[in-house]
């Protein structure tokens, strides 16, 4: 009964295909079966860096002093750019796993504060989970990049791949021509080989979700078949 209450709760939150997946790997690694998750707004943080469009941020104020209020604009994309430089080789999906945003009263001085360039460097600086969390991608989901999907698919599928799971500071630590359309998949493809083995299996685990989403959906039409069939 416990159980049956248990999952009900769990689909009446989220879809039970997308909860399937997370809920069978744990199983699987014998592991429990919950996980902490955090929001990564890739959508803000892909437009802000290729400067598109407008992106969202938020208004904190860095004074300590409660009689007196000193907002800056600060994004998620700020937080990344500007980590300290011991995190140099991480990528924004690892970034987020391990770290957060967090008010410090000596934040200059902690070891994990932000270079001078970050809106807040004075007042905050990164704090370290406790536990890996899952990021949960906001705004946009990676396309499938089959052998024939388009041209679009794989130019956004290099787009989200690389700003996602590439280390970088600045667009041009990206791509050169960030304009160029064909460019970024040149650029996907030189980097795909160097993907390290951590980085290849959630791109893997990215790409079930399709094929475990079209055996659902042909498992489903077979039912109605066989239902149609009967009547």
């Amino acid at each position: 009964m416990s159980r049956t209450r248990v999952a009900g709760m769990i689909y009446n939150l989220t879809n039970r295909q997308e909860i399937a997946g997370p809920l069978a790997a744990l199983y699987l690694y014998h592991g429990s079966c919950c996980y902490s998750s955090a929001s990564l707004p890739l959508g803000d943080v892909t437009r802000q860096l290729m400067e598109l469009e407008d992106y969202s941020c938020n208004l904190v104020n860095s004074s300590e002093d409660a009689t007196a209020s000193n907002f800056r604009a600060v994004s998620y994309l700020d937080d990344y750019i500007y980590r300290p430089k011991m995190l140099e080789k991480l990528n924004l999906y690892e970034f987020t796993m391990w770290f957060f945003r967090k008010k410090h009263g000596n934040a200059i001085y902690s070891w994990l504060g932000f270079l001078d360039r970050h809106p807040l460097c004075k007042s905050q600086c990164l704090g370290t989970r406790y536990e890996d969390v899952v990021p949960v991608l906001q705004t946009f989901r990676f396309p499938r990049n089959e052998g024939q999907a388009s041209s679009e698919k794989r130019y956004k599928y290099a787009v989200l791949s690389l700003v996602l799971f590439k280390p970088f500071r600045c667009l041009a630590d990206i791509v050169s021509h960030s304009s160029d359309e064909q460019m970024w998949i040149d650029c996907y493809d030189q980097w795909k080989p160097q993907r390290s083995n951590f980085v290849e299996e959630i791109m893997n685990n990215m790409e079930d979700f399709y094929s475990g989403f079209e055996r659902a959906s042909l498992r489903a039409r077979k039912r109605r078949s066989l239902l149609s069939q009967n009547l």
